[in-house]
């Protein structure tokens, strides 16, 4: 038998390959935090070095021809025109440096989508045979050990290294949907392997099957449960032995009693609530049953009614995505720009969007792929599928039997959620699997005797140079980042411990250092320091006024590096707003940016009503009094349920001297629940018009606001508690107002109540009489 030309680096590669395996576990702080980042980052590593000795051996061997054997696969063909679509889509992006790049945020990017892609191929092209079912079996060994973390995180043991979860597990995965996820891409490759392994140690494999439906339960993850039924419902129908006529039986019957139990909890609330009380499973069954008991009330059992109701936001967030695609069908917004497409789209009057104003993902690949790659990205990918269901179809066995249902369970999944890196891992190991048992190995990837391996000076500099680039690239687009995403971690963790300065001075430190991940870092500082200006204890109005300078010249500088991300344009003006309220005379400079952010926001999203909130505040600083009023009804119109709306409405009307139609716009913002914080309506709606007093010059106006305060005022003395004295500020505030109607008469009645309750304030109030 010939000797594979990778022979040599054999064992390299399996080292390689089995720690890839294990990244899905790999979980710690600071260094590998968001979960995903850390493990993509230790990929990205290996997968260069890889392509690095994978081009060194052949240009050694001289093998060139393996690349055209490789073109006749048709899988291998679509994987590299996926590749190519995403590089192109990459170049014509919006925002082409983060499609490339993206952040630690998802660990997405183009770089890693296309690296998922080369693993799968060099796993094809260089594991052996008898070492398949090696990689297999550490990979079940690692979705067992995930599903341990995520049984102690529920059960709340070894607290002191495993965050305890009340709520739903999530393993090493950061999320609970990804960790069902992952689990579900096992399921079915373990639990082919216990049927096709004889002897014991196939109750190995039945018994981490179980132990993956059972974490997928603990999960409660409704969509990765969903696909573990039909993934089950598709195993036991379409089994390639006949003889097992039982098992289509059974799947069928227990579909039919899983229907029928759910039919039947309808009507036992009794029964619902005791499962839902449950430590274990009570969450995964409030989820699931908080997206099935819908279906029993609804009347019109149209699909869009089921729709909305079963998938709430979800169905909104693919409306969006349908008028995203239609904008940018063939090479969409730029992988990881969805939010871009979101925004751009975003409709308050969608069925469940009030409460998911900022997405990145449509969740559902159906939407996602388009919206970032463009339609013929999506074309490719589900032909892909075809060709690999099909592929193993062919010659079908038990475990090509195991990676059709697999590939059903991925695609359900992807219905409802989407990919992580161990996602990803997992199915592109799976697709490399599929060309394993598929596929012959190209002929070129032997070694031969009669080979040429005489040296070449400049095929020598050219390995050289190539090499240095491959640490510079590690150092750039690995380790660097790395770094920096660590100490931003400890920054956090600062904040945490209540050392705020510290946190701020660590992401000072930061920020000097260039990297791939700048803008994640400018936005994080910008995070601490609206958390550390919001925790006790409070900071002094100076140190509030320097912090927020910091954070708008970060958010500046963010800007500049992704300039089509909402949500900076749309912080800015609020810093911009808060400047304005807060500096005696802001410069003409300021002014024009605060107008600028605003309108930039507006543009991104004009649907968003909370930007147009904070437009029509810009508008009342600036006193362009009818611009505020228009864009105080477009958030109306927007969102007629936000009482703020109507106050801000009200505000422009009182300064343009619109006094009756501000009186009705009071009354609807007070009937949609604003003001509402710990303080009494009464006692904001005060300060409401105690703000506005200073506003205006216009004596019908003022006299307005004073009768307005005056009411207000009496109702406030009248809700003091009996046996509790009435704050002397309430009928200080009410002489001050009397004095500037002219009524003398009442100022000094209320002055002299205020003598009565704080004897203290005797010099100022005979002052104040003697004024008057």
């Amino acid at each position: 038998m010939q000797e594979s030309i990778f022979e040599k680096d054999y064992k390299i590669y399996l080292i390689g390959f089995f720690i890839i395996a294990a990244l899905p576990f790999v979980n710690f702080q600071p260094w590998l935090s968001p979960p995903a980042w850390g493990k993509s980052i230790i990929f990205r590593i290996i997968i260069s070095f890889f392509i690095y000795l994978f081009l060194y051996r052949i240009i050694f061997e001289k093998k060139y021809n393996i690349f055209k054997e490789l073109a006749k696969n048709k899988i291998v063909i679509l994987l590299f025109i996926l590749i190519f679509l995403y590089l192109l889509s990459t170049v014509f992006s919006l925002d082409p440096r983060y499609s490339f790049w993206e952040s630690p945020l998802r660990a997405g990017g183009s770089l890693n989508y296309i690296s998922y892609i080369i693993f799968a191929v060099l796993v094809f092209l260089i594991v052996k045979k008898d070492d398949w079912q090696k990689l297999w079996d550490f990979s079940f060994l690692i979705g067992v050990l995930i599903t341990l973390v995520g049984l102690a995180q529920k059960l709340k043991i070894f607290s002191s290294f495993i965050i305890p979860r009340s709520d739903r597990a999530i393993g090493t995965m950061g999320g609970a949907p990804f960790f069902a996820f992952y689990l579900c891409l096992l399921l079915f490759m373990a639990f082919s392997f216990g049927i096709a392994t004889p002897g014991k140690k196939r109750y190995l494999y039945f018994s981490s099957s179980a132990f993956f439906v059972f974490g997928v339960i603990l999960s409660g993850s409704r969509g990765a449960i969903l696909a573990v039924l039909l993934g089950f419902l598709f195993y036991a129908l379409f089994y390639p032995l006949k003889r097992f006529k039982w098992l289509k039986i059974g799947s069928v019957g227990t579909m039919a009693i899983i229907i029928l139990g759910f039919w039947l909890l309808s009507s036992q609330p009794a029964i619902v609530e005791k499962i839902q009380q449950n430590q274990l499973v009570g969450n995964a069954f409030q989820r699931v049953w908080s997206s099935v008991e819908p279906i029993f009330t609804i009347k019109d059992l149209s699909l869009y009614n089921i729709s909305s109701a079963v998938f709430k936001d979800r169905v909104a967030s693919w409306i969006i995505s349908i008028r995203a695609i239609k904008e940018r069908p063939f090479l969409g917004f730029g992988p990881e720009n969805f939010s871009i497409a979101f925004d751009k789209y975003y409709d308050t009057s969608l069925p469940g969007i009030q409460g998911e104003e900022w997405w990145d993902r449509a969740h559902n690949f159906i939407f996602d792929i388009p919206v970032a790659a463009g339609v013929p990205a999506l074309i490719v990918f589900l032909i892909l599928f075809v060709f690999l269901f099909l592929r193993v179809q062919k010659d079908k066995n038990i475990l090509k039997h195991g990676l059709q249902a697999t590939f059903i369970v991925y695609l359900i999944n992807n219905l409802f959620n989407f990919d992580v890196f161990s996602t990803y891992l997992l199915f592109f190991f799976a697709v490399g699997y599929t060309l394993h048992l598929t596929s012959e190995k190209p002929k070129s990837a032997f070694a031969e005797a009669s080979a040429d391996k005489k040296e070449n000076p400049f095929r020598t500099i050219g390995f050289v140079i190539a090499f240095i680039c491959l640490l510079f690239f590690i150092w750039f687009g690995a380790l660097k980042p790395l770094w920096i995403n660590k100490e931003i971690n400890i920054a956090l963790s600062y904040l945490e411990q209540g050392k705020k300065e510290a946190a701020i001075k660590k992401m000072e430190d930061i920020l000097t250092k260039k990297s791939v991940i700048r803008n994640y870092a400018l936005l994080q500082y910008v995070e601490i320091i609206n958390i550390s200006m919001n925790i006790p204890p409070q900071p002094t109005p100076e140190t509030r006024f320097m912090l927020t300078q910091k954070a708008a010249n970060a958010l500046k500088e963010s800007i500049s590096l992704r300039p089509y991300y909402t949500r900076s344009w749309w912080a800015l003006n609020i810093y911009s707003n808060y400047f304005l309220g807060t500096l005696k005379e802001p410069s003409e400079e300021l002014k024009k940016e605060a107008v600028q952010f605003c309108e930039k926001a507006r543009k991104l999203s004009p649907q968003h009503w909370k930007i147009i909130k904070d437009c029509t505040t810009t508008y009342l600083t600036l006193e362009d009094y009818e611009r505020a009023k228009e864009t105080a009804q477009e958030c109306i119109d927007l969102r007629p349920s936000e009482g703020i709306c109507w106050l801000r409405k009200a505000t422009a009307n009182i300064l343009l001297g619109e006094l009756e139609e501000a009186d009705e716009n009071i009354k609807n913002s007070i009937e949609r629940n604003y003001p509402e914080s710990h303080q009494s309506p009464e006692w904001q709606l005060v300060n409401f018009y105690n703000n506005l007093v200073l506003k205006t010059d216009k004596k019908d106006i003022k006299e307005y606001l004073y009768k307005k305060l005056i009411t207000l005022y009496q109702e406030l003395i009248e809700l003091t508690p009996p046996g509790l004295t009435t704050p002397p500020q309430f009928h200080a505030s009410l002489a001050y107002i009397y004095k500037e109607m002219g009524d003398i008469q009442n100022a000094k009645k209320q002055a002299k109540i205020v003598l009565e309750i704080a004897p203290d304030q005797k010099e100022t109030i005979e002052k104040f009489l003697k004024d008057l």
